[in-house]
């Protein structure tokens, strides 16, 4: 982010937007402004506020198979990979308000954490008769679709349902086997 803003101030009429996410949350938001793009009446700064008054609208959880690439890229330490691992605790990751990692909840072995992940897809939805979905995938392509499906099924009403795999600069931190829900709550 950092970065872009530096590359930003030699450039006109260009603005830079922290979703303060990861990957499929990241990618609602970028489609969101994709299709602000297409409206002539607006600007870049326009479009630009649009999207920061939509990032608090948007969050995502994610689900690890091991903990070991968090521990070899120093998100987390040994000893916390080693309980991780020993206990089969699969921690669900999101990002808070400043974009930081932090662990939303723990489950007891996969089935079990992504069924936590569904289940926070689903209260942040409740209520909401627009939102939209995303699912996102570290090379578990088949869970992915198990998933999606799973989603589609229980949130037949989103106005956009993406599918995605994370980049390879997650994916590095992450390891194969990340799964991760981003949802989008829309007005009106």
């Amino acid at each position: 982010y950092q970065n872009a803003c530096n590359a930003a101030r030699r450039f006109e009429h260009v603005q830079v937007v922290d979703s303060l996410n990861l990957s499929s949350a990241q990618g609602l938001i970028v489609m969101e402004g994709a299709e602000l793009a297409q409206d002539q009446t607006l600007d870049e700064v326009q479009i630009a506020q649009r999207l920061r008054e939509i990032v608090p609208k948007v969050d995502g959880s994610f689900v690890l198979e091991d903990l070991e690439y968090l521990r070899k890229g120093g998100r987390i330490g040994r000893v916390a990979s080693m309980l991780g691992s020993v206990l089969n605790l699969k921690p669900i990751i999101s990002c808070d308000a400043d974009g930081a990692y932090y662990v939303v909840s723990k489950a007891r072995g996969r089935v079990k954490s992504i069924a936590e992940t569904v289940a926070l897809a689903l209260k942040q939805v409740q209520g909401n008769a627009k939102y939209c979905i995303a699912v996102a995938n570290g090379s578990a392509r088949e869970e992915a679709a198990k998933l999606a499906q799973e989603l589609r099924q229980r949130l037949p009403d989103a106005q956009l349902f993406l599918e995605c795999e994370v980049s390879p600069a997650l994916g590095v931190h992450t390891g194969p086997g990340l799964l991760g829900i981003g949802v989008q709550v829309m007005e009106g």
